[in-house]
């Protein structure tokens, strides 16, 4: 697990990494081989998703609490090419959908995790006051920038070649752009022991003064978290222990956070159905 992480971590720096650049600097298997094999293996079993290339370009964070059926309206709206992410919920929220219009998602990120855990997400905690900095928008993007940067939101699974064959330039050409903006995307990447499709999810909002404490208390624990920001309220997606009783005990515990002044306005809902084009 730890040497899965460790590649996680490196794509965060060079997300198209070789398999044999990695194994030569981080590996301690002996052949190759054996680490390309580990890794592809946790792509299977979904221990690893992305890398994905992020930028903030004028995504609109909608949050809906007066859905009379959430399933039916995210049914109607899912296949809509705009809307690339979007969840029915089923809780203090209806639905969550960041689409194309108004620049609303002013944050996101998935936190490196730690592994093995020094936190549960049951009794996470943190006290650091500070505001999370705000995505920039790129800067002195052409529009082959943006067409490549649309071509190669998951870098590892086109080459310079397939991109340039479809965007109609040389694989040179695709290889200068995405150079070019690989210094103005975050680079998001996702770590699941027990891989994504094993867990309970769980979508909870809040307020707090502690984001940048929040930001490195996710850092602690054993998987990744999306975290995201709009309009002042923090959003998380989490992973929760498939165990009984768990999505009770991590809610109850970000209640207790709320109670004693951490986070504010706590709302919580379980995703019944999701859209993510990257996934």
């Amino acid at each position: 697990m730890k040497l899965i992480l460790n590649y996680c971590r490196a794509t965060v720096d060079n997300p198209r990494i070789p398999y044999n650049k990695f194994h030569s600097k981080y590996s301690s298997y002996s052949r190759k081989q054996s680490t390309a094999g580990l890794i592809n293996k946790a792509y299977e079993k979904t221990v690893i998703t992305g890398p994905f290339l992020y930028c903030s370009n004028n995504l609109e964070v909608v949050l809906l609490d007066d859905i009379k059926n959430p399933l039916r309206y995210w049914r109607e709206h899912k296949d809509n090419p705009d809307i690339p992410f979007s969840m029915a919920l089923q809780g203090d929220w209806d639905y969550i959908a960041f689409k194309k219009g108004a620049n609303t998602l002013e944050y996101t990120e998935t936190p490196i995790p730690f592994y093995p855990a020094l936190y549960n997400l049951e009794d996470i905690y943190f006290e650091e006051k500070g505001e999370l900095e705000r995505d920039n928008y790129p800067h002195g993007w052409d529009e082959m920038d943006w067409k490549t940067y649309d071509a190669m939101g998951v870098p590892r699974k086109k080459s310079y070649q397939a991109v340039g064959e479809e965007l109609g330039v040389s694989a040179f050409a695709v290889r200068e752009h995405y150079l070019k903006i690989l210094n103005q995307v975050k680079t998001l990447v996702c770590f699941f022991p027990i891989g994504f499709y094993n867990y309970q999810y769980s979508i909870v909002t809040f307020n707090t003064k502690y984001e940048t404490g929040l930001r490195k208390a996710l850092k602690k624990i054993d998987r990744t978290v999306y975290l995201y920001k709009s309009e002042g309220r923090i959003i998380l997606h989490m992973q929760v222990d498939p165990g009984p009783a768990a999505i009770n005990k991590v809610t109850a515990h970000f209640k207790e956070l709320e109670e004693n002044g951490i986070i504010h306005n706590f709302r919580a809902s379980i995703p019944m159905e999701w859209k993510n084009i990257y996934m």
